[in-house]
């Protein structure tokens, strides 16, 4: 009988791969959260800078309230 007894090193190779796959996903959804973060705040401070505050304000009104 050949059966191969699966050793803890083959075990932990599969899992120590999942986890970097997991990782590597985490690691590129925050990076894109952030992105998304800045550019938000970007396109904030950029319609502050053109139309004020109040500018800014009246126009959030308007686009909610349609």
């Amino acid at each position: 009988m050949n059966t191969k007894i699966k050793t803890y090193e083959d075990i932990n190779t599969h899992t120590g791969l999942k986890e970097e796959t997991s990782k590597t996903a985490l690691g590129i959804g925050i990076c894109m959260a952030v992105i998304v973060g800045v550019w938000g705040f970007a396109c904030l401070m950029g319609g502050i800078a053109t139309s004020g505050i109040g500018g800014v304000v009246a126009g959030y009104i308007k686009a909610v309230a349609g």
